[in-house]
């Protein structure tokens, strides 16, 4: 599976994606990356909050992009916050207060 997505074949599903985000970070395949971040930008169903988290943690700047566009003052910014507050560098922490703030 993850050996198809490194070589171009679509397997990018919404249960897998998790699974190949991990592979790809452990093995630093940065292709594998951009190609789960494709998936999450066009055709995931994945709620808001797991594609912001994912954005930040593997470092997806399209999608994280989006997802900032995608903020309002009717977001549920608790859903926003990693497990691991390490997931999100210091400027991303600063990035999404500022978006928080900037909306109020």
């Amino acid at each position: 599976m993850f050996l198809e997505l490194v070589y171009g074949i679509s397997v990018v599903e919404d249960e897998k994606i998790s699974e190949l985000l991990k592979l790809a970070d452990f093995f630093n395949c940065q292709t594998a990356i951009d190609r789960c971040e494709e998936f999450l930008f066009f055709r995931s169903h994945q709620p808001f909050e797991f594609k912001f988290q994912t954005a930040l943690k593997y470092k997806m700047e399209k999608l994280k992009v989006k997802c900032y566009s995608g903020l309002s003052k009717n977001t549920d910014f608790s859903g926003l916050s990693p497990q691991d507050a390490h997931d999100y560098s210091p400027d991303d922490w600063k990035e999404l207060f500022d978006k928080i703030v900037s909306l109020k």
